[in-house]
């Protein structure tokens, strides 16, 4: 068996073989998709009295929806939670007991997201990106077992 460093001659030969859309190429798809939700967003800031209420707000909204607008209010106003984390509409209450000390203020957010470009493409094209987070794995993964299968198969 040869040790991992032996592969490194050879690593274009193992990388993940999966295409991937160029950037800017996929920013007409990415406004389709979450245009409309960054402003639902920006309404939410409007109507909310400070971080804490925002996030109560979000939490009131129906998928999918709710989980673009938790990826944006995790941007935005909590970069220490997850958005795993904040999924869990049960522990909304606990989550701002122990993160909303470092929520940033719903005025800074409100300065931010005027400072931004609309549509804010930069920000569509982070959520575009989280889109198709862990596809490549599901196909690589596919496709291993897929090998595996059909060689099992020859020698049968």
């Amino acid at each position: 068996m040869n040790p991992f460093s032996s592969y490194k001659e050879s690593a274009s030969n193992w990388i993940t073989f999966v295409d991937s859309e160029f950037y800017p190429d996929y920013l007409d798809e990415a406004k389709t998709i979450y245009g409309t939700v960054l402003k639902q967003f920006i309404n939410l800031v409007k109507r909310a009295q400070n971080s804490n209420d925002l996030l109560l707000k979000i939490s009131e909204e129906p998928n999918p929806s709710r989980i673009q607008l938790l990826r944006i209010f995790r941007k935005y106003v909590s970069p220490d939670t997850s958005v795993e984390m904040l999924k869990r509409k049960t522990q909304i209450t606990k989550i701002i007991t122990d993160y909303g000390i470092r929520f940033r203020s719903l005025e800074e957010v409100r300065q931010k997201l005027a400072s931004r470009p609309d549509p804010d493409e930069a920000l569509m094209a982070i959520l575009f990106e989280y889109k198709g987070r862990g596809q490549k794995g599901y196909e690589l993964t596919e496709a291993f077992f897929f090998m595996v299968q059909r060689n099992v198969w020859r020698r049968l």
